[in-house]
């Protein structure tokens, strides 16, 4: 029985890290003053747009929302803006927003899959620091983003309601093969490899302290 759960163990260890593939889009690999291209990341975007934040300058939520590099993510002229899947689903696990210029600003993401509404959330942002937004919203094949309201901060200008975003992370959903079709096997991540080996030795270990015992 100990045998069984241990090889159970090592099995679901193994599938966890060949499984789990999060990806993190920094746009810091993107030309800045560009939309973002379809097909970014495995993903579609649509009316998201690029900038190198210290061409903002200081005070802006272009700046102070940045998490890595020096560029991010924005929605022209506080258009809506859409991420989506073309391929299936997805996991949406979190990202960072701040207002662009404006203070206050309502930002709702709304998670769909073939139209139908799935997840929805509002949150606050601000331009003096990026607002954390963990989500981990499975089963997604479309983001929808609605910004609105706020006030502008002090002693910047820009257009209105936009906002920053940097650091979306998400994971891909697994494609399965149609029937008859095949595929050959993947060869493991060395972490994956590790965890086999820690497995196996932890199955061994249990059946030979079962045969001492039965001795």
């Amino acid at each position: 029985m100990r045998l069984r759960s241990a090889l159970l163990a090592a099995a679901a260890a193994t599938a966890m890290a060949t499984c789990a593939h999060a990806t993190t889009l920094t746009f810091d690999d993107v030309t800045p003053f560009t939309a973002i291209a379809n097909g970014y990341g495995g993903l579609d975007w649509s009316n998201f747009y690029v900038e190198d934040a210290p061409d903002e300058g200081p005070g802006t939520g272009y700046v102070n929302g940045v998490q890595s590099g020096a560029n991010m993510t924005f929605n022209r002229f506080a258009a809506d803006a859409a991420i989506t899947d073309p391929n299936g689903t997805f996991t949406f696990n979190d990202a960072y927003f701040a207002g662009a210029v404006n203070d206050g600003v309502s930002l709702t993401i709304t998670g769909k899959d073939q139209g139908v509404t799935l997840f929805t959330q509002t949150i606050t942002i601000d331009t003096t620091a990026a607002t954390h937004f963990v989500a981990n919203w499975t089963g997604v094949d479309e983001l929808d983003f609605h910004s609105a309201g706020g006030t502008l901060h002090p002693g910047v200008s820009g257009n209105g309601a936009e906002f920053a975003m940097d650091n979306f992370t998400f994971n891909a959903a697994a494609t399965l093969n149609p029937p008859g079709d095949f595929a050959p096997p993947g060869v493991p991540e060395p972490a994956s490899w590790a965890l086999m080996i820690a497995g196996f030795g932890l199955a061994g270990a249990t059946l030979r302290r079962r045969r001492m015992l039965a001795a």
